[in-house]
């Protein structure tokens, strides 16, 4: 079996990133809520954009080193290689960001990766430029399962046919939704497979 996992969101925990280097460049006051969806709320309120979009790129290619993986993501990958579960990641990342300094956002996620107890070399990894060429990766890696954070990807139209989707929710947004296949946790994913 062949499990396919996205990176952002679903493997790397951003919750208290985008707060520490946002603070570190001086973009929020202390008290807006640890978390990047109220680090982005905050700077759009204020007029931010631009600084929002700034940040992104900084916290993907320079301050990844902030990062960890959710939690139960090492006992995922630990399992999976002992009853011989096949991961393959894949992800939809651009290889400079948008605005501002011109990070590599594919060298940071591979670095952060190598950085990482559960991960070796051996596990094909993918950054693919565009959404289209990602969904072509899962279908070309005959991922049986591919688990994302994005239920956009997972709707996608040219979504492979033969790959059953799970959505990775941590934070239980989509509680309601019977479209996908739902796992809260790492720890969740673990026991489904």
């Amino acid at each position: 079996m062949r499990v396919g996992i996205d990176f952002d969101n679903t493997i790397v925990c951003y919750d208290e990133v985008f707060y520490l280097a946002a603070l570190e460049q001086n973009l929020i006051p202390k008290n807006v809520h640890k978390s990047k969806g109220k680090v982005r709320d905050y700077l759009r309120s204020i007029g931010k954009e631009d600084e929002w979009i700034e940040l992104q790129g900084y916290v993907y290619g320079k301050r990844l080193d902030l990062a960890h993986s959710f939690e139960g993501v090492e006992k995922f990958f630990e399992n999976a290689k002992k009853t011989k579960i096949e991961i393959t990641i894949i992800s939809h990342k651009t290889l400079y960001p948008f605005m501002g300094e011109k990070y590599n956002l594919h060298k940071s996620a591979k670095n952060w990766l190598n950085n990482q107890s559960f991960y070796n070399s051996s596990i094909p990894t993918f950054f693919e430029l565009t959404l289209q060429k990602k969904l072509n990766r899962i279908a070309i890696e005959k991922c049986d399962y591919f688990i994302d954070d994005l239920p956009e990807l997972l709707d996608e139209k040219n979504f492979p046919k033969n790959t059953k989707k799970i959505l990775f929710d941590p934070n239980n947004l989509l509680e309601n939704s019977a479209k996908f296949l739902r796992q809260t946790s790492w720890k969740d994913l673990l026991n489904f497979f």
